[in-house]
């Protein structure tokens, strides 16, 4: 398991970007450059671009105006700096790299890096491709661009019909990428859009999950509101409403897709207090079946998960969820996991909004 966050403490030893759980404890990954004053991590990606494994890692710039690195690339032994850096972006947008795909799209393998950013020789309001040797880049259309200032939230590879990457906007819902040009897929989604995820089921049938805050195309509230999934017809409801309190829409900011015995099982976290009818605390995973709650002893006024993972540490399966804020436990800050016991701290506390990768 391998995490990445501007760190405050490993225990014996510190690191700045990334670091690995070697089954007891966490460890430094390499010798990471420092993380830049003003910026934040994002996202990570690991692959193969034909120069053998590489693990990215990709920024934003929170505050300042100084020109920075937003993506890195680790080869094992070092850390360079890869092309995008922060720059000319406008003032409504978050200048940096908000996410992160390695996919195939038209035939090209590459490197998709989603945000505001700045190229050689040009300014990017869209999508950067890295080949292993060339970016390549493409602008969304103007209505798009302000449709918010988060920009790009996450891309992930399309459900094959049609093929694509599938890109979550800050307040304007989903489009479609298809190697040339954006489009808005069918049954089009908009809203704000805080995560992807692609599940493929073990016969090979894909399907998109976008979470967030999400409306219909008219701009009503959809009474999913928080989970909806995409197999290349229509967007679907997640197992029913989600609520939170009057006057407060609910949001989900993070969502896990994995292979059940009856399908997939969706975990989400965030901000809501009920999902389908089931009192939820910030926490719950839907079988295809029934909501289960697994907020018990999670405070979602305090605790904002930014990101999970199933993960066996060895002691048996469990969940391992990033975020900011703690869990009301002295030292459970940024990383904790979540077993058949309950909630435990993973390590120490890690500091502001790690991310995860297996």
């Amino acid at each position: 398991l391998v995490i990445g966050g501007g760190f405050q403490d490993l225990g014996p030893e510190s690191a700045d970007l990334l670091a690995y759980w070697d089954g007891n404890r966490w460890r430094a990954l390499g010798t990471s450059p420092a993380l830049p004053a003003g910026a934040s991590i994002t996202d990570l990606e690991v692959g193969d671009l034909g120069q053998g494994l590489r693990l990215w890692i990709s920024l934003r710039r929170d505050t300042g105006s100084a020109p920075l690195p937003l993506l890195f690339e680790f080869d094992g032994s070092q850390f360079l700096p890869l092309g995008p850096v922060a720059g000319s972006t406008p003032g409504f947008l978050v200048p940096g790299i908000h996410s992160l795909e390695l996919a195939t799209v038209a035939g090209t393998k590459r490197l998709f890096a989603g945000g505001a950013f700045d190229l050689p020789g040009s300014s990017v309001l869209g999508l950067g491709g890295w080949d292993g040797s060339a970016w390549a880049s493409w602008n969304l259309p103007l209505l798009l661009v302000l449709s918010g200032p988060g920009a790009l939230l996450e891309v992930g590879p399309g459900p094959g019909a049609p093929e694509g990457l599938y890109v979550g906007l800050g307040f304007g819902g989903v489009v479609r990428f298809d190697g040339s040009a954006f489009a808005v897929p069918d049954g089009s989604l908009q809203g704000s859009v805080q995560d992807l995820e692609l599940f493929v089921d073990p016969s090979g049938h894909k399907r998109v999950y976008a979470a967030g805050q999400l409306n219909s195309p008219a701009g009503a509230l959809l009474p999913y509101a928080g989970i909806a999934s995409y197999a290349g017809s229509v967007w679907e409801p997640v197992a029913g409403p989600m609520s939170l309190a009057p006057g407060f829409p609910p949001r989900v900011q993070s969502i896990s897709v994995e292979n059940g015995p009856g399908g997939p099982i969706v975990t989400a976290g965030g901000q809501f207090n009920a999902w389908a009818g089931v009192l939820c605390r910030g926490l719950a995973r839907f079988d295809g079946q029934s909501v289960e709650d697994l907020g018990d002893g999670l405070n979602p006024q305090v605790f904002l998960p930014s990101d999970m993972l199933p993960f066996d540490d060895g002691s048996g399966p469990g969940l391992v969820i990033a975020g900011t804020g703690d869990l009301g436990e002295p030292g459970v800050v940024g990383l904790s996991r979540r077993d058949a016991s309950g909630w435990r701290a993973f390590g120490r506390g890690l500091g502001y909004d790690p991310r995860l990768l297996l």
